[in-house]
């Protein structure tokens, strides 16, 4: 969509062109990640989503220890 901005902690915003790259590194990370939507809220143009994502770390993932 036209201005789509993903807006995570510890990350600048992502534009749809960033997003499949942090997607991808994700999958990397945790390759058996499964996410379940938890709450979707929508208000005009806004869109917010909270879910909780479950997966196995494989190796580090950027500031979070994944194999903690």
């Amino acid at each position: 969509a036209p201005g789509f901005t993903f807006h995570f902690p510890g990350q600048p915003p992502l534009d749809a062109e960033a997003f499949p790259h942090l997607v991808d590194s994700f999958y990397g990370a945790f390759p058996d990640l499964c996410h379940k939507i938890e709450f979707q809220l929508a208000e005009g143009d806004f869109v917010a989503v909270r879910l909780n994502a479950v997966g196995t770390g494989s190796y580090p993932y950027e500031c979070i220890n994944v194999l903690a």
